[in-house]
């Protein structure tokens, strides 16, 4: 990176949160969960960084709001979005969806990896071939490990001048991904940080317009910056506890219910005992199923290994 790419790279940051761009409707055709102030981001970061020899990758189609809108805005650039559709799809719709908005938009220059995030990044050169990622978006899962394992995967594939943007960054776990991803990666720095005060979700009707017309859940923007043009900045980092604490969880007998769980004790506390009865009901029978569906596991310290070679080399 130079310092007249960091000068656009500013502009398009400044420009993005100031809010002053023509808004795009799309036909109508478009509907998903991002803020305006990012998808004009994204938009701008493609113009800037992609072309014949970079690409836009994202992570995370759902309905196609973001991949299509960039798609529309940029259509000399190819632009690929991987998600194998497993999350918020209860109708089993969303491909179809996706590939019915591309041809009302007519977009001939959006590509659909079908596959999981992972398979499709280690295997990211046959779809993209010899070209690099100029943008790449991610906003898949937003657990921990699918924050910073799509940034270390995706690192080898990044063209010099690269951008990373990371969707709702609002969520401390994300931070920490991006965080961790910067302190171990130094040639990225933080160009900027976006923040709203809670999820859209848990605002007040009198708040939603203006967070879908801006950050919608917070976000992040890195790049490549080897020459240190951009002072080294890193997101807040919150209590470390609850990594630790995981461990705890994922080796319990009954770790895929811990979130049933958190459900089922929340009911009992703010729910009618009513409800509350009936949620304990609910996890109870989740628990009796779930210790049949896996009677070799122990009540702790399960480690999954009884399959594992004892010894095996590999040089």
């Amino acid at each position: 990176m130079n310092k007249e790419l960091l000068t656009v790279l500013d502009s398009i940051a400044r420009e993005a949160d100031s809010g002053q761009f023509e808004r795009r409707d799309f036909k109508g055709v478009l509907t998903g969960f991002s803020g305006e102030k990012l998808m004009h981001c994204l938009q701008a970061l493609t113009r800037a960084l992609c072309g014949k020899d970079a690409v836009y990758v994202e992570i995370g189609v759902f309905q196609g709001l973001t991949l299509l809108s960039n798609a529309v805005a940029n259509p000399g650039v190819d632009c690929f979005g991987i998600d194998n559709f497993s999350l918020f799809n209860e109708g089993k719709g969303n491909f179809a969806l996706v590939q019915e908005r591309m041809k009302k938009l007519g977009v001939t220059n959006a590509t659909i990896i079908n596959a999981d995030y992972e398979d499709a990044l280690h295997h990211l050169a046959s779809h993209i071939g010899p070209r690099k990622v100029g943008v790449f978006f991610v906003d898949g899962p937003h657990d921990y490990r699918s924050q910073l394992l799509p940034l270390l995967l995706a690192k080898p594939f990044l063209a010099e001048n690269c951008a990373i943007v990371v969707d709702d960054s609002n969520y401390a776990h994300v931070r920490q991904a991006n965080g961790d991803f910067l302190r171990s990666e130094p040639e990225f720095a933080l160009l900027f940080e976006a923040y709203t005060r809670a999820h859209i979700a848990n605002l007040p009707a009198t708040e939603k317009a203006e967070v879908a017309a801006g950050w919608w859940n917070g976000a992040h923007v890195m790049v490549r910056d080897p020459s240190g043009l951009i002072p080294r900045a890193y997101p807040a980092e919150d209590a470390k506890h609850l990594y630790v604490e995981s461990h705890e969880t994922f080796r319990h007998e009954f770790a895929e219910l811990a979130f049933p769980a958190l459900k089922a004790a929340q009911t009992m506390l703010d729910g009618t005992p009513e409800q509350a009865n009936e949620a304990m009901a609910r996890l109870k029978t989740m628990l009796i199923e779930a210790r049949r569906d896996h009677p070799d596991r122990f009540k702790n310290q399960n480690t999954y290994s009884e399959r594992l070679p004892q010894f095996k080399l590999h040089a």
